[in-house]
Order: C-alpha cells, then structure tokens, then sequence
C-alpha cells in the first residue's frame, strides 16, 4: 500500500505544464538530424528535458521521492541497450525517438488517471474522510465507476485509483482482489506483469452497468410540494449520501449542481 500523493499547485496548471513539457519532447523527437554531430547536440539537449521532467514531477507533488519519479526513472534504465559495435546514425535515431514517446505515453497515461483522481488535484472538494470507511463492495463499484469515467483502450492500476481518491486498503492485496472478483464477473479485463500492480480495462458489461445506473429517469415533479429551500437541502443530502458511498463522482455532482440552479432559478 502506498502513501496519499498530493499535488502541490492547482490541477490546471500541472495539467498546462505537462502539455508543455511533452510538446517539447515531441519536437525534439521530430527535429531533424543528418548527421552524428547533430545528434549529439540533439542527444544533449534531449538529457536536458529529461532532468526537467525530473525536476518538474519533484516540485509537483508533496514527496520529492514521488511514485511518479520512480517510474519515470524506470523508465529510463529499461530503455538502456547495450551495443557491441558503434551503432548507425538511424539506429541512434531510432532509439532516440523511442526514448522520447515512452515518456511522452507514461506521461499523458497519468494524465489521465489523475483526472479522476479526487483525493491528488482536488482533496478540499470532497468529504475524503467518508470514503475511509467503504465496503469491498462499496470499492467494486468505485473501481467501475472511475473506469467507466476513463473507459479507454488504456490499462489502468487498480490500487492507484482507489488510493488516489482516498479510499484506505485494509490489505496489501485488496486492490490486486477485488479486481480479480470483478473479472471473474465479467466487469473487468486485468493485466499483471511479474512484480507490477494489477492493471484494469471496463468491458463492455461493465460499461453498460454503469451506463445504465446513469440513464435519466423521467419524473413527475408536479405534485412536489416542498419550498426550494427545503429542496436544496435535500439534493445536499443526497451528494453526501453519495459520497459516503463512494459514488460522488464529476457525473453526479454535475447533475445535483444543476437540478439546485435548475430549483433556485
């Protein structure tokens, strides 16, 4: 299990920083270089947006030592090859770019994962503490939920979106499980690389589940005989009913934000 990772600026602007950072990364992947002069000074300027990038994810979040700086690190050392003879101008060439969009894709996958993660950009929104207490299935139908928010080709950690919207694991490997019980149900497709985290994609059940829970009903509001006030009130209850739940997710806040403006107008 992991500590709370938080960022220390405001979401946009990490979300601003990282596109600027990899849009540099990309044009330096599509410059181009006729010849071995040119690509060491193109290869020194690449290490230079490396170290940036390191620099970058320490001053971004509340742990120097973040997850984020491992992996990145990571990264780099898988990517070391080692040549027994001095390799061609179009061989560095291709090393080069490959370097560059492995970082590029961890980058833009995390992204992603962090936007629905509530307890990093927007821990003050939430009443955090309430998901302390969830059930395991309580938990399963987070997982679907924040995958069905995702639903991509991608595949996504299981214990880093429990973690990083501030749900407590009680075990080690209660993220790995619950995620296997909701495959064997048909709701999720799970990968695992000897030594990594468990990795989930929403099936198509488990988007239809979901997609159905979300389908508008229509009501009757005719006969309603509560005053505005006492209306607004009760959509606050059912947002931190939700929440306790596990279920507060952007959708459903969405929808209980604009029913109140729907009642106060």
């Amino acid at each position: 299990m992991q500590n709370q990772l938080l960022l220390t600026k405001p979401w946009e602007q990490f979300r601003a920083e990282l596109h600027q950072y990899v849009n540099k990364g990309n044009a330096l992947k599509n410059q181009p270089v006729n010849s071995d002069e040119e690509f060491t000074e193109i290869e020194s300027k690449r290490l230079s947006w490396d170290r940036d990038g390191f620099e970058w994810l320490k001053n971004s979040f509340n742990n120097e030592i973040n997850p984020l700086v491992i992996e990145l690190n990571n990264i780099a050392a898988n990517n070391f090859t080692v040549h027994f003879s001095s390799p061609s101008l179009k061989d560095q060439l291709f090393q080069f770019a490959g370097r560059i969009q492995t970082k590029v894709n961890f980058l833009l996958l995390k992204e992603r994962l962090f936007s629905i993660s509530d307890a990093i950009i927007s821990p003050g929104l939430l009443q955090l503490n309430e998901r302390a207490g969830m059930t395991l299935k309580q938990k399963q139908r987070f997982i679907l939920e924040k995958l069905f928010d995702l639903y991509d080709d991608n595949f996504y950690p299981i214990e880093d979106i429990l973690v990083g919207n501030g749900i407590k694991l009680n075990r080690n490997s209660e993220a790995d499980e619950l995620a296997t019980t909701l495959k064997k149900s048909g709701h999720l497709e799970i990968r695992q690389f000897l030594g990594q985290k468990v990795t989930a994609q929403l099936t198509a059940k488990g988007a239809m589940l979901i997609e159905e829970s979300r389908q508008p009903v229509l009501e009757n509001y005719d006969d309603i005989r509560f005053s505005a006030a006492e209306l607004s009130k009760k959509i606050d209850d059912l947002k931190a009913g939700l929440d306790k739940l596990g279920l507060a997710t952007k959708y459903y806040i969405t929808k209980c934000r604009n029913l109140k403006t729907y009642i106060i107008n």
